[in-house]
């Protein structure tokens, strides 16, 4: 004799074994404390990356820069232990970037330029993101690669 699985108790099962969902946008999160001789971040952003080569964020992933009409420009430091802006004004600092979640020109960043005050140095970008999605940006610096994700303006809905 066979039995029947009542088709809902079938469905609610299956649930129960699904994977749970996936964020759109698999965003970097800080994962640094601010390092010694850097620029501090404060609550709104934190540091991602290693003393290797690190960038400074947003706590939550989200960049929204100067907004849609600017291209979410905005300015944006990133560090390396050792690096010195008084000896290094145009650093060796090179950024690229790819939308991930749809087809898009690529990332717009123009020549590194340094910053510092009396107790620490960084390097600075000015990036222009072309639209508002998921974007995977790479910053090369010297010998050193850093990855990281970001949901550029505001997801999709």
């Amino acid at each position: 004799m066979s039995r029947l699985i009542h088709p809902f108790l079938l469905i609610g099962c299956l649930t129960c074994w699904a994977p749970p969902l996936q964020s759109a946008c698999p965003v970097s999160i800080p994962n640094l404390p601010d390092p010694d001789g850097a620029l501090r971040s404060g609550d709104r952003w934190g540091w991602f990356g290693t003393a290797e080569l690190a960038a400074m964020i947003p706590a939550d992933g989200h960049w929204y820069g100067m907004g849609k009409h600017n291209q979410y420009a905005d300015k944006w430091w990133w560090w390396r232990q050792g690096y010195n802006a008084r000896q290094e004004a145009l650093p060796e600092l090179s950024i690229t970037g790819r939308r991930l979640d749809s087809g898009a020109p690529p990332l717009v960043v123009g020549q590194a330029t340094n910053g510092f005050q009396q107790d620490w140095d960084a390097m600075l970008v000015g990036p222009a993101f072309p639209a508002a999605g998921c974007w995977e940006i790479v910053g090369r610096y010297r010998d050193r690669e850093l990855k990281i994700v970001l949901q550029v303006g505001h997801p999709a809905r």
